[in-house]
Order: structure tokens, then sequence, then C-alpha cells
């Protein structure tokens, strides 16, 4: 499977990567096509829109998920070089590529680091692990991303693991072993108010001994794969809500203090 180049492209920082190409995205609209239910999910509300209008409209790292990676001192200094939408990552199994939302390729005062970033709002992390795998080809699957890993398959299955956590986790440490960058972050972006699913994330993160014990928490970084990883959770309004926010402290006479 065929890469982009990653490298600075003046003030152009998002684009999709399909057929060999590599598409800027200028409008959050431009990514409808790569979707996987393009149309059918874009609506606000719905991760795709609110991950894409987030990172667009902030054009750069968005604050919110600055100010949780800011907690780590490995990720001092950092900044978006480019980051790609519905971005492919082969497992090195049969079957198909994992396809992050958005991964984020960033420069710190120690060095490149990637960012596998999930986006959610109500939605889960799909079926578990037990459920998921129920024929050769994914158990050889399964057993292939556990060996990079570095976990348990009866591990994951008695703790009713989500099988999307597993392969979005292996899909940062390959991209980043392909691209010898030495640190990577699984990311969650969540827009719900409630972290619904936090608690699979959390149970995920301590399989690592690296738990993300609360939402806008990033975990210390682990040794996996020759990567040092960490997990990240990001808890944001929806976008509604943030312009919401913004309409009423912007209004005259209003400095954004209550008393």
């Amino acid at each position: 499977m065929h890469n982009p180049v990653i490298m600075e492209q003046g003030s152009q920082k998002f684009f999709v990567f399909a057929k060999g190409k590599t598409i800027p995205v200028v409008h959050p609209e431009d990514i409808i096509p790569y979707l996987v239910a393009q149309e059918y999910h874009w609506a606000e509300g719905y991760s795709a829109y609110e991950l894409s209008y987030r990172w667009i409209e902030a054009g750069a790292i968005p604050v919110s998920v600055d100010s949780v990676l800011s907690q780590s001192p490995d990720l001092r200094g950092i900044r978006l070089i480019n980051g790609f939408f519905e971005f492919q990552v082969g497992l090195n199994t049969r079957g198909h590529a994992s396809q992050t939302d958005l991964m984020a390729f960033v420069d710190t005062e120690n060095g490149a680091a990637l960012l596998a970033v999930e986006g959610k709002v109500k939605e889960g992390f799909g079926l578990s692990v037990g459920t998921w795998n129920k024929t050769l080809g994914k158990d050889d699957r399964i057993w292939s991303l556990c060996d990079l890993l570095g976990l348990f398959y009866d591990d994951l299955a008695y703790l009713n693991v989500k099988y999307q956590l597993v392969h979005r986790t292996a899909s940062a440490v390959l991209e980043a072993q392909r691209r010898g960058i030495h640190r990577a972050v699984m990311l969650v972006h969540s827009f719900d108010p409630s972290n619904s699913h936090f608690r699979d994330f959390h149970c995920f993160s301590d399989l690592f001994g690296s738990a993300v014990k609360e939402p806008d928490q990033i975990s210390e970084f682990k040794t996996v794969g020759g990567v040092e990883l960490s997990f990240a959770w990001v808890a944001d309004p929806i976008r509604s809500v943030r312009r919401g926010l913004s309409s009423t402290n912007c209004m005259p006479g209003n400095n954004g203090v209550t008393g």
C-alpha cells in the first residue's frame, strides 16, 4: 500500500489519500466521498462531521486536543505538520485495511510523532473481539495484532475488549514503524457530553499498564512494537454548542465571566 509523503505544504494542512493521490481538503464536506457511509452519516451530531469541522476550522491542532497532549512532557512544542482524513493502514494480514478517521503527523521538541484520531459521539467501538472473531481469517488477524501489541487473546475475550480499539491502536503502531516515527498516540476525540463508552477505552488502555483514568487525560508512553505509545481521550462540545458559547462570549459587554 502506497502512502503519501509527509512534508510541510504551506498553509494547506489537511488531505485525503486515495488512488495514489494526495487530495487537499479545504472544506469539511470535501471528505464525504471518502467516508464509508458517505452522506448517510454526514450531519451535525455525527462523528465524521464533528471531527472534520473541529480540526479544519482550527486549521491546526484544536485547543482542546492541545491542552490534553501538553500534559505529556514528551509532546512539548507540538504542532501539526498535516493530517489525513479516512487514512487507511494495512494490518499485515489478509482483509481490509484499518481506516483511521484522522491520522495527524506532528512535530515536537522531542521529534516527530503521530496521532491516530478516532472521532466519537454516541457510537461505541463496535463488536467485542470474541463476537467479531468467528472465522479462520479473522482468527489469524487477531492473533497477529495481539503479537504486535503484546496482548493476550484470552484477556481480550474475557474482558470483552472491542475489536475497533485493537485495530486502531495497531494502525498507530504500524504506521509509526513504517515511517520511522518513535512516538504515537491513539486518541479518541469525543463530542458526547456523557463521554459514552469511555469505560471501554479505559479498560483497554489499562492492558498496556498505561491507563487513561478520566476524560481529558493522556497516559504515559509505553514501548509497544518498538514504538513509544500513549493513549488519550479528549472531550469537546459539538459544533452547535461551541458556536453558541462563542456567540455568548462575544456579545457586547460580555467578558465571559458570569456572576
